[in-house]
């Protein structure tokens, strides 16, 4: 585990020197991966080590927001862009970030009411998952 995030402090410092080099997107996807793998270590070795619980509502609702999360996404950001009429880069970037969380919550919600008077529905929409 070590090593990989080596491997991953140096690609960002690599990163950070060549910045604008013809052949740093290949490097930055190769180093992005090896994040992925450090995150991914990181993780296992926190659950492993029975320091960090996973929360099984989230797990178990996490395939209810994957099917339910595009389409009130889409109307949000339309409604937010519409009433809002953002005009700087830091607007835009605040609803980029926004839209995807307040989807996120609201599919939990809508889970949790689902799951806690309609399980049969709940089940049923989920494929039992």
């Amino acid at each position: 585990m070590r090593v990989i995030v080596i491997v991953y402090a140096v690609g960002a410092l690599i990163e950070l020197m060549f910045f604008g080099e013809e052949w740093m997107p290949y490097f930055h996807n190769a180093n992005v991966l090896v994040g992925m793998g450090c995150i991914i270590g990181l993780v296992s070795q926190l659950v492993r080590r029975e320091s960090w619980q996973p929360n099984m509502f989230l797990a178990e609702s996490s395939f209810f927001i994957f099917a339910f999360h595009a389409l009130p996404q889409a109307f949000l950001k339309k409604i937010l862009v519409m009433a809002f009429q953002p005009h700087t880069d830091a607007a835009f970037i605040a609803l980029y970030i926004l839209c995807p969380v307040v989807t996120v919550l609201v599919g939990l919600a809508f889970y949790a009411v689902l799951r806690r008077y309609f399980p049969w529905l709940t089940a049923m929409l989920t494929g039992g998952r």
